[in-house]
């Protein structure tokens, strides 16, 4: 895929699908920085080409053009409403989708999703704090002799640990 160069930043655009592989070090820098002139010049590069809807293309796995692994899928940020593929080496956006990525960075998205996060977090580690009820079950078998059977539910699912690659590049501090 040839380079492309927007804002400062080397972008690799795929001519068919119009993906576009973004390195981690650029997404890092325009998620901290959140830079309003590096923003419009990504969604003039870009487009405003609305991704496809969810369901309408079928599930698929890349390979990273810069390691050739197999990438995994995940949401890009709470509440971002995009699944994007993330390497070590980037992320891989489907057409229309780093333009929504950007317009929900800049709009404040990524604070929403940290405090969303850290809402999570808190509630998740109040939950533990309690720690779990232990039940206790005498059990008498056929042959007369009893035994006590202790039973740990489940806590609380860990919902903080779901990452998405917005925690995964840039974690939020634990409180």
């Amino acid at each position: 895929m040839p380079a492309r160069w927007v804002a400062s930043a080397k972008l690799h655009e795929c001519g068919k699908c119009r993906g576009l592989f973004v390195p981690r070090a650029v997404l890092v820098d325009l998620i901290k920085d959140r830079d309003d002139a590096s923003a419009e010049a990504f969604v003039d590069a870009f487009g405003d080409e609305p991704p496809l809807a969810v369901g309408a293309r079928p599930v698929t796995y890349v390979h990273c053009p810069a390691c050739n692994v197999m990438m995994n899928r995940s949401q890009f940020a709470k509440g971002a409403k995009v699944i994007v593929d993330i390497c070590n080496c980037g992320v891989w956006f489907d057409a229309g989708e780093f333009t929504q990525v950007i317009r929900f960075v800049m709009d404040g998205g990524i604070d929403r999703a940290a405090e969303r996060i850290a809402t999570e977090r808190a509630r998740d580690d109040a939950a533990q704090h309690h720690g779990p009820q232990i039940e206790r079950h005498v059990v008498t078998n056929r042959f007369s002799k009893s035994s006590t059977v202790q039973r740990t539910p489940m806590l609380p699912r860990n919902t903080a640990a779901i990452w998405s690659v917005f925690e995964t590049l840039v974690k939020p501090p634990r409180k």
